[in-house]
């Protein structure tokens, strides 16, 4: 397998596609697109047949190496053996002898509609589960270019906390991630700012994440800095996160359905358009994902594209749902890649009219045409809905749900019909515990929390506050590496 960017092949104008390795270690393209496979895998009824029943690991395994071609298959296996096992997931709510990394949850005795658990990783959150094999495997990597690696993660929240446990204790790496300050729960702040691990370096951004996003792509354009520096990045623009995503669909496609060819249907927190990309893949590779229901919040650029066709970011507004506070989505460009044909000269057109006026409006065009049968149905949800899915949910079965999973709770239920007979999967964000404040004030009770996060509050705290400049930044990372 290689890769191209939707914006063209992003190695130069004649140079040829990059491998798995190369396209992990980039993050973005040099053209300012993003990395997509050259085609997809499509599966055969038997590849699903011999996939249902067996451990996640191996399940990873499988996918995974349909996508990459320049990791020893032995070596690859060894990683998914030992990022995905219960030692590593560890904290579950249910039963700590539960050994599955993504538990099915039946909400309701009666009715298939069931919760996602994927916050189980050891930050609590479902990153963990892309970005502990994305550490392990640019560790591999790395082993042979003697050369240190330079970590590089904007976070609305909970990328922060994940990229630097999956990175921050690997050797040759440094990792620096960058927050929107005051704009991240308590709990996600103290994970990031406690760390004592003198290779991470955590910088709060006076700004929102879009100003951080916006910050990290600047440098990760920067060819001077980049050259000077083996920068990588931890976010979903680096394909190797999309790819990680995709075990889990699958995952619980098997643990929710009776046999490979029923449908399922999956409700998805969506932010930056990463979780739902890889739910996207999955489908396209065979799955048999009959709807995917986008769960945005305020922040509504996405569900106005998908009912009408006109891409606008507008000013970031601050919600009760943090983590999904983004305008701008910068996986949605490859979605919209696959929605063109793959054709990169038309995203450079709606990328630049973006970048010059603001929006773009594909509506009159045949782009919308794909986009109905991408089987994704998108929504809004208020802060209202947020709470009112809360606190039903609690009253009915006890589940307490973060603030970004009752957004896909509440636009999932809104679509869910019983006699449809198509069960319901509503993915997780991650553990009510990050976001303590949202649920006390929600349901007059406090989440709980793993004894390793109880004092978190009391330990020295490392960081630094930074104006939304790329300058300010590329001068700080410089002044911390010393060279």
């Amino acid at each position: 397998m290689k890769y191209t960017s939707t914006r063209g092949y992003g190695l130069g104008e004649n140079e040829a596609p990059a491998s798995f390795t190369e396209v992990m270690l980039r993050g973005l393209a040099s053209d300012g697109g993003l990395y997509v496979p050259e085609s997809y895998p499509t599966l055969a009824t038997s590849a699903l047949d011999f996939w249902r029943g067996r451990w996640y690991a191996d399940i990873a395994f499988q996918i995974f190496q349909k996508f990459v071609g320049d990791i020893p298959a032995k070596e690859l296996d060894r990683i998914c053996q030992e990022v995905y096992s219960p030692n590593s997931f560890y904290y579950s709510r249910n039963d700590e002898s539960d050994t599955d990394i993504t538990p099915l949850v039946r909400i309701y005795p009666d009715i298939d509609l069931y919760l996602g658990e994927l916050g189980n990783g050891m930050t609590l959150s479902f990153k963990d589960i892309a970005l502990q094999f994305v550490g392990a495997a640019t560790e591999y990597v790395l082993d042979t270019l003697e050369r240190k690696f330079i970590v590089l993660a904007a976070t609305s929240g909970d990328t922060g906390s994940a990229t630097i446990s999956a990175f921050g204790s690997r050797e040759g790496i440094e990792v620096f991630v960058l927050y929107p300050t005051g704009r991240v729960s308590k709990f996600q702040e103290d994970q990031m700012v406690t760390v004592s691990d003198p290779d991470v370096h955590v910088i709060a951004i006076d700004g929102d994440f879009d100003d951080a996003q916006r910050i990290a792509k600047t440098l990760f354009r920067d060819s001077d800095f980049k050259s000077r520096y083996l920068l990588g990045s931890a976010n979903s623009i680096n394909w190797a996160r999309i790819m990680a995503q995709i075990p889990y669909y699958f995952q619980l496609y098997f643990a929710a359905s009776a046999n490979n060819e029923s449908e399922v249907d999956f409700a998805v927190p969506t932010g930056n358009f990463g979780d739902i990309l890889a739910g996207y893949i999955a489908r396209r590779m065979g799955l048999p994902i009959r709807r995917l229901y986008l769960a945005s919040n305020e922040n509504a650029t996405l569900p106005v594209f998908f009912k009408t066709g006109r891409y606008e970011p507008k000013e970031t507004i601050v919600t009760s749902s943090p983590a999904m506070d983004i305008s701008d989505p910068s996986n949605f460009e490859q979605f919209l890649f696959e929605m063109t044909g793959r054709d990169s000269k038309r995203i450079r057109e709606l990328m630049s009219l973006k970048g010059s006026r603001g929006y773009f409006d594909v509506s009159s065009s045949g782009i919308m045409d794909a986009v109905r049968q991408s089987g994704i149905i998108a929504d809004s949800v208020s802060h209202r809905e947020r709470i009112e899915i809360t606190r039903s949910v609690y009253a009915d079965t006890g589940i307490m749900l973060d603030p970004h999973t009752a957004n896909a709770a509440y636009c999932g239920c809104k679509h869910f019909c019983s006699e449809e007979d198509v069960p319901l999967v509503i993915l997780e964000t991650a553990q009510p515990a990050k976001f303590g404040d949202f649920v006390e004030k929600a349901l007059d009770k406090k989440p709980w929390i793993p004894d390793a996060f109880r004092d978190m509050s009391e330990k020295p705290k490392r960081f630094v506050t930074l104006p939304a400049k790329v300058d300010a930044v590329k001068k700080h990372i410089v002044s911390v590496l010393g060279n």
